[in-house]
């Protein structure tokens, strides 16, 4: 198994002032972290949150956090941490400073300015995907709902199983939950959860094929050109 790789941090080809294109580089490993907190934690328990002690208690569980931002309803906006108009203490905002200077190293607008309108696309949630999957820590985030709007939490100290590597099958299943869910590019979603993954993989012609570490599987994920973009045509196991 390859060591994994967060390719946004690396010299991968790509447009990180794209907004489209640096969500398809986390959605991957992301979606697998969002899909184990929303099973083996939230579950629909009742949550209370606790700005001043850094901890968020869900359920019978309490969790240290760090506060990303809030969407409001009223104005239909979202509002980053580190703008801290509530006086947090700056040790509540690392997560939220790390997004930031990511995003202006590379030139993403939505993770410079304070204050951004949201769409269909730009929400509170795949910001907060984002500034999660930025981190070199293992982070998870966790929608706090009230009244007014949301409040995003990063959660840390998440069991390791949330974070560990998927087989072929769950590669397989998370990339195709993923492409139903939202607009990305197959290409960077499929090489950044793969690298994320920790999965050894080359191409050849218009395919590529991943090998998966302590099994003898392997997957080929076929591409076609759409335009200048490669679209998965199909998903196929092997055997090495």
């Amino acid at each position: 198994m390859a060591d994994r790789v967060n390719i946004l941090k690396t010299e991968y080809v790509m447009d990180r002032t794209d907004w489209t294109e640096v969500i398809s580089a986390v959605f991957g490993g992301m979606l697998r972290v969002q899909n184990a907190i929303e099973m083996y934690v939230a579950k629909g328990q009742s949550w209370n949150v606790d700005f001043a002690t850094k901890k968020i208690k869900i359920g019978k569980s309490t969790y240290p956090i760090q506060f990303i931002g809030s969407e409001s309803f009223e104005s239909n906006d979202w509002l980053w941490g580190w703008e801290n108009i509530n006086g947090f203490y700056e040790s509540l905002l690392e997560l939220a400073n790390e997004a930031k200077d990511f995003g202006e190293k590379c030139g993403l607008d939505a993770l410079i300015y304070p204050n951004i309108p949201l769409t269909e696309k730009v929400t509170g949630y795949m910001l907060s995907m984002i500034a999660c999957g930025i981190s070199d820590k293992n982070y998870g985030y966790y929608p706090c709902k009230h009244s007014k709007g949301v409040a995003f939490v990063a959660l840390y100290d998440l069991p390791e199983k949330f974070f560990a590597p998927v087989d072929p099958s769950g590669f397989i299943s998370t990339v195709m939950n993923a492409i139903s869910l939202y607009e990305l590019d197959h290409k960077i979603l499929v090489e950044g959860f793969l690298s994320w993954n920790g999965t050894d993989y080359h191409w050849e012609d218009n395919n590529i094929y991943a090998t998966f570490a302590g099994t003898l599987e392997q997957i080929i994920i076929r591409f076609e050109d759409i335009g200048d973009k490669k679209r998965i045509q199909a998903i196929d196991g092997l055997k090495g």
